[in-house]
C-alpha cells in the first residue's frame, strides 16, 4: 500500500478508516430508515459503478496504454481497490441489516406459538 505521511499521520490508513466510518453507518442508516429499496441500494450502486469503471480503465491502460509503465494505470488500479473496499462495507451493512431483520422475524414467529 502507499506510504503517504502528513506529519505523523499515515494518510492511507486515515482515508480507509474514514471511508469505513462514513460508509458503513450511512448504509445501515439507509437500510433501517428508508423504505425505498432504490434509495437503500444507492451507495451500493455508486460503489459498484466506481469499482467497475476503475477496473475497466485499469485493464484498458494495461493493454492499450503502454502497460503500467506510466502511473496512470496504477492509479486506476488503486482506485479499483478503493472502490472494492467501499463495496465491501456497503455489502456488510446490507448483511447486518438482513441478519437483524431475520432474527426479529424469527423471534416473532416463536412468540406467537
Amino acid at each position: 500500500m502507499f506510504d503517504v505521511w502528513v506529519g505523523d499521520v499515515n494518510l492511507t490508513w486515515l482515508v480507509l478508516a474514514g471511508s469505513m466510518v462514513l460508509v458503513f453507518p450511512f448504509q445501515l442508516l439507509l437500510c433501517f430508515r428508508v423504505k425505498s429499496r432504490l434509495l437503500r441500494l444507492a451507495p451500493l450502486f455508486f460503489s459498484l459503478l466506481l469499482t467497475g469503471c476503475a477496473l475497466a480503465l485499469s485493464v484498458w491502460k494495461a493493454n492499450f496504454g503502454g502497460g503500467y509503465a506510466n502511473f496512470e494505470g496504477v492509479g486506476y488500479l488503486i482506485l479499483f481497490l478503493y472502490g472494492a473496499y467501499l463495496l465491501f462495507w456497503c455489502a456488510a451493512g446490507w448483511g447486518i441489516w438482513k441478519l437483524i431483520v431475520y432474527c426479529k422475524n424469527r423471534r416473532r414467529r416463536f412468540e406467537k406459538h
